[in-house]
């Protein structure tokens, strides 16, 4: 679910997405707002910019509720359909508002990791810091843990505390922190998970880094979903975004490349 504007480009994407079969019921339209439009210029297969067209402010009340409503309807559908989980990719747009957060807090959160029903992770942004609570997984990059912590991250251990401060703040099950060159550290308080999981970059060629944080959340997910280890979850979501910062432009991770990657890194 979201929103966009009633203009060509939300038209298109709407378009596209019931092209792949996706449920477009919860994307809303708001006349006052534009679609999001972002243009990037690519030199030598390198984005070099990047321009946004967009509006950002908070949405009006009544599509606030809305969209919590939507969630709170799609809850109820999934008991049947045995939905496997839930991502909130916050990018600070204006779409991520109290009743959502609190329509997912009261429907999807059920437990510790491996026994919640439908388990939850959260791409935060900075403005949202105080909605975030009772999720699976909490997923800030560098910057962002570092803003919500408080706390300078220079090394994977700076990640940690950082983690284990996050950790308590937004009584979340996890924090997995992604840290670029560094790669990424995961920090659990749940009960029978390692408590510390550091995984580290794979070396490719990067052309284009658009989506890979998107493909990080998904992935790890999804495998969390069907019954993945954290560490597990973690291991391939690293190597799935390895492989799409090697293509130009914002692409999906397919399943024949992934499988390479995955049986290429089992050899090493």
């Amino acid at each position: 679910c979201g929103v966009v504007g009633d203009d060509d480009a939300g038209r298109s994407l709407i378009s596209l997405m019931e092209a792949d079969g996706i449920d477009v019921e919860g994307v809303l339209v708001d006349p006052d707002r534009p679609t999001i439009v972002k243009t990037r210029v690519i030199a030598h297969a390198q984005q070099v910019v990047r321009v946004d067209r967009e509006e950002v402010s908070d949405l009006p009340q009544k599509l606030q509720t809305e969209l919590g409503r939507h969630i709170e309807k799609s809850y109820a559908a999934s008991q049947g359909r045995q939905s496997k989980g839930i991502i909130v990719s916050d990018y600070a747009k204006g779409a991520i508002c109290p009743p959502i957060c609190d329509a997912i807090a009261q429907g999807f959160t059920q437990g510790a990791l491996g026994l919640s029903k439908v388990p939850v992770l959260i791409d935060p942004k900075m403005p949202n810091f105080p909605l975030y609570s009772a999720a699976s997984v909490i997923k800030p990059n560098r910057k962002e843990a570092e803003e919500a912590s408080g706390m300078k991250i220079r090394a994977r251990s700076d990640a940690i505390a950082a983690g284990v401060e996050l950790l308590r703040r937004w009584d979340t099950e996890m924090l997995m922190i992604t840290l670029g060159e560094m790669g990424m550290v995961l920090v659990s308080g749940v009960d029978g998970v390692e408590p510390e999981v550091e995984v580290d970059t794979e070396a490719r060629e990067v052309y284009d880094v658009s989506g890979a944080g998107d493909t990080v959340s998904a992935v790890f997910l999804l495998a969390l979903a069907v019954g993945a280890t954290p560490r597990q979850a973690a291991v391939l979501s690293n190597i799935a975004a390895g492989v799409v910062v090697s293509e130009v432009g914002t692409v999906p991770i397919r399943l024949a490349p992934f499988k390479e990657a995955i049986l290429r890194l089992g050899t090493r």
